[in-house]
């Protein structure tokens, strides 16, 4: 059976569950929403096996990859109407495009400086649900990097060649 019969033969029943008198329209909503996530994964999956054989790779490397070509190659497979390939270019180009070339990791957070007299060394630090540490102390402001700020990193190997 193919892939593509497997693709059709699922939308085809999801349209004639939708049709049924008392259809809930949220829950095809959901369930078309969850097939298009499997079916789009399955197709990039499969799409990506073949590439190496190709010869094509490290579209996530900016110094192997340059991300205007990828953007050219989206526009060529959608002017050809290659639409697996456009997902999969498209799916390279997002994610280039959301990883800043240059990303800082968050500083760790200093442990709690041990008892006097203790003779034990400070463990990890962990942060319970309501922000405090085992000592009490407020967490500091989460990174921007966390809050989905654009963010930069330094010092990276692939820093330099951009985006």
């Amino acid at each position: 059976m193919s892939r593509d019969f497997v693709l059709k033969s699922d939308m085809a029943a999801l349209r004639l569950f939708a049709s049924a008198p008392g259809a809930d329209r949220k829950a095809c909503d959901a369930i078309a929403d969850m097939r298009l996530v499997e079916h789009c994964r399955d197709a990039v999956a499969l799409r990506l096996a073949e590439t190496p054989a190709a010869g094509r790779n490290g579209w996530w490397d900016p110094k192997e990859c340059d991300l205007e070509a990828l953007r050219r190659a989206m526009r060529d497979h959608a002017a050809r109407g290659e639409t697996r390939d456009l997902l999969v270019l498209a799916a390279m180009v997002l994610l280039r495009e959301a990883s800043a070339p240059e990303i800082k990791a968050p500083e760790r957070p200093e442990a709690p400086a041990p008892a006097a007299g203790s003779g034990t060394a400070p463990g990890p630090v962990s942060f319970k649900r309501d922000g405090r540490d085992q000592a009490g102390r407020e967490a500091e402001a989460v990174p921007a990097v966390q809050q989905g700020a654009p963010a930069k990193v330094v010092g990276s190997k692939w820093g330099a060649a951009g985006g």
